[in-house]
């Protein structure tokens, strides 16, 4: 993204959508669910520069992986994937029942 300094304060829905590289349908989406905050100056929407920033830092927090102190002392295949069962060795095919 570029610096605050080189954007301006308010943003078209369309620029914040070619920002994100997001469709301008979705950009929509986003403020009418209040994801991103919007000013209505007559019929135009526009999006404060901020609330931009602020939905990618909130996207990019949530998406982030576990800490290795989590993993830590767990062994090699440590975190969320040590609640998985272990599938199965074999696989039995079953045959199908044909009805006459």
């Amino acid at each position: 993204m570029p610096d605050l300094a080189d954007t301006p304060h308010l943003m078209t829905v369309r620029e914040v959508a070619q920002l994100l590289r997001i469709s301008r349908s979705f950009a929509y989406e986003l403020v009418a669910r209040g994801e991103l905050e919007s000013v209505r100056l007559g019929r135009r929407v526009l999006v404060p520069t901020t609330s931009v920033h602020q939905l990618v830092a909130k996207a990019t927090a949530e998406s982030r992986p576990p800490t290795a102190s989590y993993m830590r002392g767990t062994g090699a295949r440590a975190g969320l994937r040590g609640d998985l069962p272990t599938p199965p060795t074999s696989i039995t095919r079953v045959k199908p029942s044909h009805r006459r």
